[in-house]
């Protein structure tokens, strides 16, 4: 996610939830604060003919 998204976001926090006594599912919690610099775009790849795709994320 931070190599991906420009521009750069600071401050975002990732927390770990694990499930209690390892039974049922953990969870992942994203904190990303308000960015003064939006929007901001997220960048990847598409496996399957390879070619850079941009997705806007306001």
């Amino acid at each position: 996610m931070r190599n991906g998204i420009q521009p750069y976001i600071s401050g975002v926090d990732f927390i770990e939830l694990r499930a209690p006594g390892g039974y049922g599912p953990d969870v992942l919690v994203v904190d990303v604060p308000p960015s003064e610099m939006a929007p901001h775009f997220q960048y990847g790849w598409e496996q399957k003919d390879k070619d850079r795709v941009t997705f806007n994320a306001p």
